[in-house]
């Protein structure tokens, strides 16, 4: 007897009670003295400094709420300003407060990303010693644009170094999927192993091209555009990255502190979740089928969106509980801003009016958060109450093939609207399948949405609710399992595309990835994979789709 109760064992119900996203401020707490800053970090040697860095080369410490007159260090001889080049990053060696060492990221007066190590004065912890200078990295670029640039101590104890793809537009040059070069990409070196010869470190045991031909050996991961910034949440492991977009999408990233070793963040075959119609050949690029797809995205516009993210950090303070656990990033033109709650960007709030010209975020040592702004300011970032309770239930049900979703709200006002988004993949992109006015409801707070759905095909929903203001929220997400779990597998051999089909595939198409359609077929479904010849097609990325009786399975495969 096929009954709801039997149905309801596919179902795992995501059920979430929330009292509100905190709202976030920004409170000016350095109004003058500060040029162009673009990174904030503290020592971690239990002296409260934060250490602020001056894109014209100079950095200053902000201590006891004053700002020091003298930089702690002042390079501006050896750094090539103004634009995107300039000294961008510093971070302080693990063990700083017995070894004194402490890293910068500059680019050189030939526009080359240059890493130097120095160590601060015997006698002076509030002043760096210029002349214990070595330079462990000078990568030569053509353009002046796309620096990355961000230093980092992994939990590993090694260096982590983010570099931009070189510049340009579509990275003309390769950069970011070439294993010969060291831009676009994320690198990782020992700097505790051969610190007094050149080049003042040591290859890892744990990277993963070091012994790969063609590979060079301090690469970590590839596939940048411009990280900008990236962070640790040292109390998860995940990695936060941020990659500035080129014409449409700006993106966030996370990724597992074991897995990051061998990750393609996929420039230049992906722009955030979406393909590059401009580098159509991504044939044979190392691990572009799995490239990492961003857990959150946005796009260029002034309203919601933007055009540049400044990459954030996960709040781990103890100031303001309700923000604990939130991932903070914000758009440097518009202002606009987004806490991220869970890795997979299953809870995105949008903040709107947000400081503008905000260029990096950073902790004191106590874990308060920090942010700075191209502009001279330094904030302090805060968190008041919490908004009002919006969303306290969202859950599901499939009887026969039909799925119920059910949600409630409370304090509900005239003009908020609900967006109920569906995915097949947990990995998106969601798309919306039905909205409505909460005023249009005649059962007050309490909603229900029914579709009818294939039994064979896993369903992802979420409840998006856009408030009368603009600020919008998402619930967790629901995942209603298949019944039929039939494989659909597609993969390339040779010149030919091997498809294997589910028991009620009715059609079978074929299209590039600008959306041209290359092939359309009926299909008559059978065990085992049908061929088809690739000959008459160009390289490049295909997307091949399967109409059943009520759902459209996908798949990407590189050609």
């Amino acid at each position: 007897m096929n009954t709801p109760t039997l149905l309801l064992f596919h179902l795992i119900l995501a059920f979430i009670i929330t009292t509100g996203q905190p709202l976030v401020t920004f409170q000016k707490v350095i109004t003058t003295g500060l040029t162009n800053p673009v990174d904030v970090i503290n020592a971690g040697d239990g002296s409260n400094r934060l250490f602020i860095v001056e894109q014209p080369g100079t950095v200053r410490i902000w201590s006891d709420n004053t700002l020091s007159s003298t930089p702690f260090l002042d390079i501006s001889n050896l750094v090539s300003f103004p634009g995107e080049r300039g000294l961008l990053s510093l971070v302080f060696h693990p063990q700083f407060a017995s070894n004194r060492y402490f890293f910068v990221y500059f680019t050189d007066p030939t526009g080359a990303i240059t890493v130097c190590r120095y160590q601060t004065m015997v006698s002076d912890p509030n002043q760096a010693d210029t002349a214990t200078r070595v330079t462990l990295l000078s990568i030569p670029k053509l353009y002046s644009n796309h620096n990355g640039g961000k230093l980092l101590f992994g939990p590993d104890g090694y260096l982590y170094i983010t570099t931009g793809d070189g510049g340009s537009g579509d990275d003309p040059d390769n950069n970011s999927q070439s294993g010969r070069s060291l831009l676009g990409k994320m690198l990782r070196i020992d700097v505790n192993q051969n610190t007094d010869n050149p080049p003042f470190y040591a290859i890892p045991p744990g990277n993963p091209y070091a012994i790969i031909p063609g590979f060079l050996p301090e690469i970590i991961a590839v596939g940048l555009r411009n990280p900008w910034r990236y962070s640790l949440d040292r109390e998860t492991g995940n990695w936060w990255l941020a990659d500035v977009g080129q014409n449409a999408w700006e993106e966030v990233n996370v990724v597992a502190a074991n897995a990051i070793a061998g990750s393609n963040f996929g420039w230049s075959c992906y722009e955030g979740m979406h393909t590059n119609t401009n580098k159509p050949d991504c044939n044979a690029l190392p691990n572009i089928n799995s490239a990492i797809v961003p857990i959150f995205e946005y796009g260029h516009d002034a309203s919601s969106g933007g055009y540049s993210i400044t990459g954030g950090m996960v709040y781990r303070g103890s100031e303001y509980p309700e923000l604990q656990g939130y991932y903070i990033c914000i758009d440097f033109v518009t202002g606009n801003g987004w806490l991220i709650k869970g890795t997979l960007g299953s809870y995105e709030t949008n903040m709107q009016s947000w400081a503008k010209n905000i260029s990096t975020f950073g902790k004191s040592e106590d874990r308060t958060l920090y942010a700075a702004g191209l502009d001279g300011f330094l904030y302090k970032v805060n968190a008041s109450a919490p908004l009002p309770l919006h969303i306290t239930s969202f859950a599901g049900a499939v009887v026969n093939n039909v799925h119920t979703l059910t949600w409630k709200i409370s304090n509900e006002t005239e003009g908020d609207i609900f967006v109920i988004e569906k995915t097949t993949s947990i990995t998106g992109p969601f798309t919306e399948v039905y909205r409505m006015e909460a005023t249009k409801n005649s059962n007050k707070d309490s909603y229900s949405f029914k579709l009818e759905s294939s039994p064979l095909v896993d369903s992802y929903y979420r409840l998006k609710m856009i408030s009368k203001n603009g600020k919008v929220e998402y619930s967790s997400i629901i995942f209603i399992k298949g019944t039929n779990q039939t494989t659909f597998k597609a993969f390339v051999s040779g010149d030919r595309l091997y498809v294997n089909l589910p028991a009620n595939a009715s059609n079978l198409c074929l299209y590039t990835s600008d959306g041209r359609l290359l092939k359309k077929q009926s299909v008559v479904s059978a065990n085992g994979f049908i061929s088809i010849s690739l000959n008459s097609y160009s390289r490049g990325l295909i997307t091949v789709m399967v109409q059943l009786q009520k759902e459209m399975l996908v798949k990407k495969i590189v050609y």
